[in-house]
């Protein structure tokens, strides 16, 4: 009997897990780089 990180169903999973927590990482990234860049320009604005 085959072990249970052999199957195709386990290593799919594997590989669709991690793309999406590196998914969900780079977009947090993103959304924080734009919202500090809104926050300096806004700052800027008000001075």
């Amino acid at each position: 009997m085959e072990k249970k990180t052999d199957s195709l169903l386990f290593k799919f999973a594997f590989i669709f897990a991690v793309f999406t927590v590196v998914t969900l990482l780079m977009s947090g990234i993103n959304t924080y780089v734009n919202q500090t860049n809104s926050y300096k320009s806004q700052c800027e604005d008000r001075i």
